[in-house]
């Protein structure tokens, strides 16, 4: 079985055609959530507490993070996050409260097209001083640090909910703790609940009513223990199984907890999975997933305003198995590493799929098979590729940017692989970090 490089930040291409299905059930190694993982480090930090070490398992936006967190540690004035928005939104704050010299925070071209103007205006309404050095609501930002005493503060969370978990992660470190009132629709609401019970089991007493939260100051205690497996990495795994006939291919996942004990609203992506035949059987350690039936024949009107990082496996799977859908509530899909309302509309039309995209929708159309290979360009978004790349079951495929999976999923290539793909990889170098 191969293994891959590293291919962090790097422009490379993969070739991908199906060769042989395993001839048993397959252990595939998932990624430890990319949220849940970040939320930890950044209530560690506000601790002043020891950070993890890296793991080899670790994806490319918490080792962004990692770094840094150590940087405003160090008192370097200026740090780049490359095209972590996670990294950028968290430590933005961070960057108000605890660091020590006025800092340029900064990143890639791709992350200095992602907004960032709620967090901002809402950390001027706090007292911070923070400057927008480049294009208005963009990074780079020129924060001059000092203490957020609390009190009142309104965010928008109509295109990102880690605005808003920026400012819970913060508020117990405040003076008088944080009244904070969500304004706009909100979107990805499951990652602010996770963020809220995060803080509630490091210690933190909060409070919500209605769309107004209220967390009282206070010192936390920083959960040491590792991280599930990630439920949003889980989703290609599942769209793997859905493309293959019933009965041929069984993914055994460690590290993936039942939905009633996950903090994860991306575990979702079984009951999707589920009306496509996709049976998931769960025990104290991970899941195991296979299918059972070929699925439901109606139209698919599915709302994934609140699990929208599992849009593009979902899109793809639906077109891959050539079912009739509409997927709404994912207008703020446009602010993600790429348009990505955009980039998996042109993901799908260049394997043949005629859909649609329009206002808050992704809508199925007509298949025409398409020229062999074709050619997928992931426009730099780890989504769109890892999307792309188990639709190859029907017809090989080139994928341009091939690099960009290791954002959220190092190693997938690898996991592929294992589960009959035939890739290769060509203008890769490694980073080390």
């Amino acid at each position: 079985m191969p293994v891959f490089p590293c291919i962090r930040e790097v422009s490379s291409n993969a070739y991908i055609r199906f060769g042989t299905l395993p001839s048993a059930e397959t252990t595939v190694a998932l990624p430890p959530s990319k949220s849940i993982a970040a939320r930890q480090m950044m209530i560690a930090a506000y601790a002043d507490a020891p950070l993890p070490q890296y793991e080899e398992d670790w994806c490319d936006d918490l080792r962004h993070l990692h770094r840094a967190i150590t940087a405003v540690r160090r008192g370097e004035a200026v740090i780049d996050v490359g095209s972590s928005g996670t990294a950028l939104r968290f430590i933005a704050t961070y960057i108000c409260m605890r660091a020590h010299v006025k800092t340029v925070l900064t990143g890639s071209g791709q992350l200095q097209r992602r907004p960032i103007a709620p967090l901002v205006n809402a950390l001027a309404s706090l007292g911070c001083r923070v400057r927008h050095a480049g294009t208005d609501g963009h990074a780079p930002l020129e924060i001059t640090p000092g203490e957020i005493c609390g009190g009142e503060v309104e965010v928008d969370t109509s295109e990102s909910s880690q605005y808003l978990s920026s400012l819970l992660l913060a508020a117990p470190w405040t003076r008088h703790g944080l009244h904070i009132r969500c304004t706009g629709t909100a979107v990805s609401t499951p990652y602010s609940q996770m963020t809220l019970q995060m803080l509630r089991a490091a210690g933190a007493e909060t409070s919500t009513a209605s769309r107004d939260i209220t967390v009282s100051p206070g010192r936390l205690t920083p959960d040491k223990r590792p991280p599930e497996s990630d439920w949003s990495a889980a989703s290609y795994m599942y769209e793997t199984v859905a493309l293959h006939p019933p009965g041929t291919l069984r993914i055994r996942m460690e590290g993936l907890r039942r939905p009633q004990d996950t903090l994860q609203g991306d575990n979702a992506i079984a009951s999707i999975y589920r009306q496509l035949g996709v049976k998931t059987t769960y025990d104290d350690s991970g899941a195991t997933i296979e299918k059972t039936t070929w699925g439901g024949t109606g139209h698919f009107d599915i709302y994934m305003g609140d699990i929208i990082d599992l849009v593009p496996a979902v899109a793809a799977t639906l077109c891959g198995c050539r079912k009739s859908f509409r997927l709404y509530g994912i207008a703020h899909l446009r602010h993600k590493e790429s348009d990505r309302l955009a980039s998996v509309s042109a993901m799908l039309r260049s394997l043949g799929h005629a859909v649609t995209a329009a206002g808050d929708t992704l809508e199925s159309g007509h298949y025409s098979p398409p020229e062999t290979p074709a050619t997928v360009d992931a426009a730099g978004d780890h989504r769109i590729a890892m999307a792309a790349a188990p639709l190859a079951i029907f017809s090989p495929m080139n994928i341009r940017d091939a690099a960009c999976v290791d954002k959220s999923f190092p190693g997938y290539f690898d996991r592929l692989a294992q589960l009959g793909y035939d890739i290769t990889l060509t203008n890769i170098q490694t980073d080390t970090p």
